[in-house]
């Protein structure tokens, strides 16, 4: 066989599976079906973080994977054949995360919002477009526009979205257009001890980090800049557009709406199992 080939075959294995595994038990525990022979492909890349090979989403993997942390690709029904699912265990703490902190995670805490007697549910996370600035960069404006659409969260959910983390800290910053490196520094600081960081949750059974696209790869980057060790830390990779905003043509919805909210949350349910921490 073609060295070449081979060689290609083991570097894509190596990313493939987890190099961190914390017990045979645990593994069984958490129900997780591997099937998936790729961790993140080339368009979830973050664009900024892939320019340069210390923040590309191949050295991040790997050293998050090196400090002990585990990562699973949990695709949909509809990408691939047989799905992977998740089952979140009692005292889990669990961080949804998306780029604006504004749909997509908002919709995963609604549905786990029930179970707040069980886990430890973190407020969403606007990873890429909200205050955390991964990139060196000033981001938060960058989802303005958008999310001065029309939202129906609140009928679909019986509630106000909650606030994203870090906002009730930082929200007066919003109206700033720029925002010196010493600043940026002191907002980086926060988010590493408050979200990112082991202080973040007490005494966790394990800190998942739910994410989605592109924001997998920011998160990677973060938790590597904040823990020495990485055991009991999962990274959940969900590789869905949004599709609140942008909602399939088969829903046959407007963006959203009741509709589309009330669609994704399914999408997410036949991927994470909740009998765990069902409340009886």
């Amino acid at each position: 066989m073609n060295i070449r080939v081979i060689l290609s075959f083991l570097f894509i294995i190596s990313f493939a599976y987890p190099m961190h595994i914390t017990s045979e038990s645990s593994f069984a525990s958490t129900a997780i079906n591997f099937k998936e022979e790729i961790s993140l492909l080339s368009t979830e890349a973050e664009e900024d973080l892939q320019q340069e090979n210390e923040t590309s989403w191949q050295h991040c993997l790997s050293k998050f994977q090196q400090k002990g942390g585990t990562f699973l690709r949990l695709d949909s029904s509809n990408l691939s054949e047989e799905k992977n699912t998740f089952a979140l265990l009692p005292g889990d703490a669990v961080y949804p995360v998306c780029s604006g902190g504004f749909c997509r995670s908002q919709t995963l805490w609604a549905v786990l919002r029930d179970y707040q007697t069980v886990i430890h549910l973190m407020a969403p996370h606007a990873a890429r477009y909200g205050f955390d600035p991964y990139n060196g960069k000033l981001n938060w404006h960058r989802n303005d526009a958008k999310e001065a659409w029309v939202d129906d969260f609140a009928l679909w959910a019986k509630e106000p979205k909650k606030m994203r983390f870090g906002y009730d800290v930082f929200s007066s910053w919003h109206k700033l257009e720029s925002a010196s490196e010493e600043e940026l520094k002191q907002i980086t600081s926060y988010f590493n001890e408050h979200y990112f960081g082991p202080r973040s949750c007490q005494n966790p059974q394990r800190r998942i980090f739910f994410s989605f696209d592109k924001n997998t790869h920011v998160i990677l980057l973060r938790l590597n800049q904040s823990n020495e060790s990485l055991r009991n830390v999962w990274v959940v990779h969900l590789p869905l557009k949004d599709l609140v905003t942008h909602p399939l043509a088969e829903w046959s919805t407007t963006p959203r709406s009741v509709m589309a909210y009330d669609r994704f949350s399914k999408l997410l349910l036949d991927l994470i199992d909740l009998k765990n921490i069902s409340i009886k």
